[in-house]
């Protein structure tokens, strides 16, 4: 009797789940059913998309939109959050054209993203700077000519709530 009980605290052990502040660990086989969870990605995560088509302060106007995909999965937790080839549509909030006496500035906010399967996620966020202001800045007297597929960190200005309950 002894080694039956034993046996079954051996069992439950190695497939223990917790759920804590919105962490999600997980040990065991991954075929196991964890039902339903919510996990709350915070306010300044960072993930890495690629500029969709080719920008250039000359030309971008305010309200303009711009377009990043994710070249590969985003996990906060090990949970995946965003699919790889999800869209992450944006708009330009101000732009300034470069002279001698001023810096090209491109300001660009994250709208939502969409899934590859068709889900929408609001999202607020921004283009991850040095000096945190998310806005692209080039030198005296030049322009801000960004080519497609440039990576760029994207940081959350708000938090994202993702459901086990309406995934991707």
């Amino acid at each position: 009797m002894f080694y039956k009980i034993l046996l079954v605290l051996f069992f439950i052990s190695i497939s223990n789940i917790t759920f804590a502040d919105g962490n999600y660990v997980s040990q065991g086989y991954s075929n196991i059913d964890y039902g339903d969870y919510t996990v709350l990605v915070p306010a300044n995560t960072i993930f890495t998309v690629k500029l969709l088509n080719s920008i250039n302060s000359e030309t971008l106007n305010k309200g303009d939109s711009v377009a990043f995909y994710l070249p590969s999965d985003f996990y906060y937790h090990n949970i995946l959050i965003i699919p790889q080839g999800s869209k992450l549509n944006a708009t330009v909030i101000d732009v300034a054209k470069g002279s001698t006496k001023k810096q090209a500035e491109i300001n660009i906010r994250c709208l939502n993203i969409i899934t590859p399967y068709g889900k929408i996620i609001p999202v607020s966020a921004a283009i991850k700077t040095d000096d945190d202001s998310g806005i692209l800045k080039s030198k005296m007297n030049s322009k801000i000519a960004i080519t497609q597929n440039t990576d760029f960190d994207i940081i959350l200005k708000q938090h994202l709530t993702f459901s086990s309950n309406n995934p991707y």
